[in-house]
């Protein structure tokens, strides 16, 4: 009964159906209630459900791809063919993704931990409500990268954030924080998990210590605390392991598939649902940067396919799938963690520890024996040769979208992104609205909430 109970409280949340309205069809009611530390556990471990929601839609938008107008027009999809030309597209499936899938999972958790308080196994429900609040902080940040506008310190405070969902009560009215508001809570859940979480875990798709410290890490670097965000890649790093760099040199760079899903440099495992612009066979490499890999770095052979007409295409993702991939990677790694230890101690003008990390990073990428180490004399030399290798580095994982958005006003390193479709050219220029995606109307309908520009 208990599992029968715990598949239909999962085919809920995974089918984004109303769980209200469902719940309101189950004829004997305590089905929907968890209430063994097993129940709790489970709903934690649905991969589908906690692992594969990392947004799609932050790979769609970056600028590390293009398709061209055939690949384009054979797209019948208008609401696809609209984000990867950053259009209005109050899509509802990117917003259920995240709010009908671990959001609301994670907040079920939390609401019945209490049920189960008598099996007295303290133990074990600290972890659960640990990994809960892990979730939850987790998802509510790839939230933030596309529905409120990019953290600005001076505007943090007045600027629309997310609505916070913070329990399982269908009946409450949703209402939109600041951007402030949205960050703290983000920061409030996970740094509340850290004591409760364990240092290690058998399996890489359940939180640990290092997992978290690596997600402030993402969270602070994303607010421009550059000293938090290297503070918690330095834990991570420390936490997790920090000779656990791979050694490119030891890939087979000919394999569909070079990387290993769950390989020693993931930490937290997520990744994306497929998205038809990302398919390998419609996604093209960006030429600008496939040109500027050097000829011994080996993620040039790694990272692309040569599809034998002057293009490529991407295979080198961390979750395994190679060539067939239409997903994005979004999980904590450690090589992320290198890079914002880097850019944090740049920016903080500590550049001989910048460099060291970078090059640390890259002599692992370069064929044995090639690789020069890099030097900077000044900040904005070594931001550079940062900001060049994360972009690189991290390549399908989410993270492009997110530093288009925080370098946006930035004068040395902003870039404007565009799309030519049929020879009309699309930009993304600083002060667009298109940053932030519009809530689907469903929802500003249903609760009232201010619509995003």
């Amino acid at each position: 009964m208990e599992r029968y109970k715990l598949l239909l409280l999962v085919f809920c949340i995974s089918s984004f159906v109303s769980c209200k309205k469902y719940l309101d069809e189950i004829p004997d009611p305590t089905l929907a209630v968890p209430n063994t530390v097993a129940d709790l556990q489970a709903l934690l471990d649905s991969y589908n459900v906690m692992n594969q929601r990392f947004p799609a839609l932050a790979g769609v938008m970056s600028d590390d791809y293009y398709v061209l107008d055939r690949d384009f027009n054979a797209v019948t999809n208008e609401a696809y063919r609209n984000q990867y030309y950053w259009q209005p597209e109050p899509n509802f499936g990117n917003w259920a993704t995240i709010y009908m899938g671990p959001i609301i999972t994670t907040n079920v958790v939390l609401d019945n931990i209490q049920n189960v308080l008598s099996e007295g196994n303290k133990a074990a429900l600290d972890q659960i409500y640990a990994s809960a609040l892990f979730y939850r902080s987790f998802y509510y940040y790839c939230a933030a990268q596309l529905y409120t506008p990019p953290y600005k310190q001076e505007s943090a405070a007045t600027d629309l954030g997310l609505p916070l969902r913070l329990n399982s009560d269908f009946n409450e009215v949703s209402v939109r924080s600041s951007v402030e508001e949205t960050y703290q809570q983000i920061i409030k859940d996970l740094q509340e998990s850290i004591p409760l979480l364990p240092d290690m875990q058998l399996l890489k798709t359940r939180p640990t210590k290092a997992a978290a410290y690596g997600t402030l890490a993402r969270v602070y670097l994303t607010m421009g605390d550059y000293q938090n965000a290297g503070r918690f890649a330095d834990l991570c790093i420390n936490a997790y392991s920090p000779d656990s760099l791979m050694d490119y040199n030891t890939l087979n760079a000919s394999a569909t598939a070079p990387f290993t899903r769950f390989n020693k440099e993931v930490i937290f495992q997520s990744v994306s649902q497929t998205h038809t612009m990302l398919a390998n066979s419609r996604a093209k490499i960006d030429s600008s940067l496939y040109q500027s890999y050097g000829e011994n770095d080996l993620r040039k052979q790694l990272f692309f396919r040569n599809n034998n007409n002057g293009t490529y295409s991407f295979k080198g993702d961390y979750d395994g799938r190679g060539t067939s991939t239409s997903f994005v990677f979004g999980g904590i790694a450690l090589d992320e963690m290198y890079l914002i230890r880097a850019e944090t101690n740049a920016r903080q003008n500590q550049l001989s520890q910048a460099m060291a990390d970078l090059n640390k990073l890259l002599a692992m990428r370069f064929s044995n024996g090639s690789f020069t180490p890099l030097t900077a004399s000044t900040q904005k030399e070594a931001l550079g040769y940062i900001l060049s290798e994360r972009r690189k580095e991290l390549i399908w994982r989410g993270l492009r979208w997110t530093d288009l958005r925080r370098l946006k006003d930035d004068p040395d390193f902003s870039v404007t992104p565009q799309r030519n479709i049929m020879g009309q050219i699309y930009s993304l220029t600083p002060n667009s609205p298109r940053y932030t995606m519009l809530i689907p109307p469903e929802v500003i309908n249903t609760s009232g909430m201010q619509q995003n520009p």
